[in-house]
């Protein structure tokens, strides 16, 4: 039963991971013909950015996503993700307002090693592929675009290792995008404890562009913000509780620590999910 439940409960946490533009996920898999639905809403907002290295204040930029998003376990250990959502953003030094789809995932994930089947850790292979929202891209005045707008596919290894009630969670990753956005890097490392049917989680995150334009020097212009280097690290906190061993209820809270052509933000998120 114990294992059960942590497997609801990572699966659930995964997907608001997913929802913070693919915090580390979880290396646990639903079990052949389980389901898992979610359903969360993100808000992330900022008044400091980074314009290359150089932090400045600027009139707010905020944004709100609601997530859908549902997996399914073709196997034991193989399972489908797919994720959509809706997304706006708002800028105080612009009347326009953006809105539309968000980026959309589809993904495969199997589980390669199993702590609990004699393996020294649990470890998966995602591989995935995004489809660019429909909303606009940022231009002269409105630098306040939802995202990148970029179609990508993306290889993920995340991996964890329990310790009685206490867990270690990482990740490593690649993410290639076209339409001239940069390909990214991704690590993350993080754990957490388990205190009945609530978890506990903390994570640092690291997101690191490979090369793109540094905003206000040359040759950058802003119909180009698509193209920046946009680094940054972030520390994840986040609190999730099962009850009737089948829904999860999340919520948590992020922020920027250091970055590159982005913000320095604050994220809130909560959700709920429900698994079969």
């Amino acid at each position: 039963m114990k294992k059960t439940i942590i497997k609801k409960t990572a699966v659930a946490l995964g997907l608001s991971a997913l929802s913070l533009a693919a915090f580390a996920e979880p290396p646990w898999t639903l079990e052949e013909g389980q389901y898992n639905v979610s359903m969360s809403q993100v808000n992330e907002s900022f008044t400091d950015k980074w314009l290359g290295t150089v932090k400045s204040e600027i009139p707010e930029i905020s944004q709100q996503t609601t997530w859908l998003s549902g997996s399914y376990g073709i196997a034991d250990n193989l399972q489908i993700n797919v994720i959509t959502g809706r997304t706006s953003s708002d800028f105080d030094g612009s009347t326009f307002e953006y809105s539309g789809r968000a980026d959309s995932s589809i993904g495969i994930k199997y589980r390669a090693f199993d702590q609990y089947q004699g393996s020294p850790l649990t470890l998966s292979i995602h591989v995935g592929a995004t489809i660019a929202g429909t909303y606009e891209r940022s231009a002269g005045g409105r630098p306040h675009s939802p995202g990148d707008k970029a179609d990508s596919v993306e290889l993920i290894i995340p991996l964890s290792r329990s310790f009685g009630r206490y867990f270690l969670l990482s990740e490593i990753g690649y993410r290639a995008r076209t339409d001239d956005v940069p390909n990214e890097k991704l690590f993350s490392l993080g754990g957490g404890v388990n205190i009945g049917p609530a978890y506990l989680q903390g994570l640092y995150r690291i997101e690191d562009s490979i090369g793109g334009l540094d905003i206000a020097q040359a040759p950058f212009t802003p119909d180009r913000f698509h193209e920046t280097e946009e680094d940054r690290t972030l520390f994840d906190f986040s609190l999730s509780y099962t009850f009737l061993h089948v829904w999860t209820v999340y919520l948590g809270y992020a922020n920027v620590l250091t970055g590159k052509n982005t913000g320095d933000s604050d994220i809130q998120y909560l959700g709920l999910s429900y698994t079969r």
